[in-house]
């Protein structure tokens, strides 16, 4: 126990982004501060966002994209005038999707120009999340987007969830080692085998990595396999 250094101690451990061990290469994209690991020397988000984009030459796509990570940047609002609620089908919200499909799906645009400008309702309130901007939904604080994201999550704390798209950590949350389900011993032991990894710089440890090897550590012995050990990969 003495011989473990306080960094290594906690429950949650976060490296920084350039670790020479635990961490990497930062991303191209101006501004962006996390870890390359999408290839390209992209960072996932931006490795996702470029293959998204048809995969444009990189350097052009380096120089023009944003240096938003994907869940801060704003989704798509209802084509119809005057509607600030998010789409769900045809780029239009649930309301004048459906009034598109009774209308018998005519050339969208022609629709789209005869429809009546919708005026936001009486006490409409925008998503609770900061920067999106878009009409929450009924009975919830947030758009049609972040509120299916908010159910997934399990209707977590409102607040709590709206400030998680506020957060600029650029170490997300598979960039970290979470050691709290582990038994006193045994997280001990791995923080130990973490730091002789860091001082010794022998090899590479992604925090994923070492998480595959807690999630694995309830199976049989002779099954286990352990990716690190303290000296060597």
């Amino acid at each position: 126990m003495a011989a473990v250094r306080p960094e290594f101690r906690a429950g949650e451990i976060v490296f920084n982004p350039a670790d020479p061990v635990f961490g990497g290469a930062i991303c191209r994209v101006a501004s962006c501060l996390r870890t390359a690991r999408g290839g390209r020397g992209l960072c996932a988000a931006h490795h996702d966002r470029w293959t998204a984009e048809g995969r444009p030459g990189l350097d052009a796509f380096v120089a023009a994209t944003s240096p938003r990570w994907h869940k801060q940047e704003p989704l798509a609002c209802c084509r119809a005038p005057g509607c600030g609620r998010g789409v769900r089908r045809q780029r239009l919200c649930t309301r004048h999707s459906a009034a598109w499909e009774h209308a018998g799906r005519p050339d969208a645009d022609e629709w789209l120009a005869s429809v009546p400008v919708t005026v936001p309702p009486v006490g409409q309130q925008d998503c609770l999340i900061g920067f999106c901007g878009l009409w929450a939904e009924r009975d919830i604080p947030f758009c049609q987007g972040h509120g299916a994201t908010w159910k997934v999550n399990g209707r977590p704390e409102p607040g709590g969830f709206a400030a998680r798209y506020l957060d600029d950590d650029p170490v997300p949350g598979h960039e970290r080692i979470f050691m709290g389900s582990l038994p006193p011993q045994l997280r001990l032991e791995i923080q130990y085998a973490l730091q002789r990894r860091s001082d010794e710089r022998a090899g590479k440890a992604p925090p994923f990595i070492v998480m595959i090897m807690g999630k694995r550590r309830d199976k049989p012995a002779w099954r286990r396999r352990w990716k690190f050990s303290a000296s060597k990969g």
